[in-house]
């Protein structure tokens, strides 16, 4: 009886974090981090053609996918930059059509990539060499 109402809490735990999954604004950029769990990945993949970027976090050490990412967008026809942190492996973005620098903080490690963005959607992808325990 104790394991059924442990069970029945953490699926409703699970459920009410899919159900916050919600499309955050910061200067002209709009964006969505998740994919930790099945329905966080569904509201994802509902909502990818919805962005114009998609950015993927992964340790390739193990291939494990990381969260907790500070990112830093800059560029194209922002006033200023876009912070804001992952809470799971995968973030959509929609931004104004232009080129950017993405920057992604994971642990002591930092990477930068720059990309053109338009209304075709465009995915980046930062590997880490390291896992967090390293």
């Amino acid at each position: 009886m104790r394991t059924l109402i442990y069970s029945l809490l953490a699926v409703a735990g699970v459920l009410a974090n899919a159900q916050d999954l919600s499309w955050q604004s910061a200067n002209q950029a709009q964006y969505l981090c998740g994919g930790v769990g099945d329905e966080s990945m569904e509201v994802l993949r509902s909502e990818r053609s919805a962005s114009n970027l998609a950015l993927m976090f992964v340790a390739s050490a193990r291939g494990n996918y990381v969260a907790d990412v500070d990112v830093t967008i800059s560029g194209g026809h922002l006033s200023e930059p876009v912070h804001f942190t992952s809470d799971g492996p995968s973030c959509l973005v929609k931004l104004p059509q232009g080129k950017y620098r993405v920057v992604a903080n994971w642990g002591s490690d930092e990477q930068a990539q720059s990309v053109t963005v338009s209304h075709a959607p465009r995915q980046v992808i930062f590997k880490w060499r390291h896992s967090a325990e390293s």
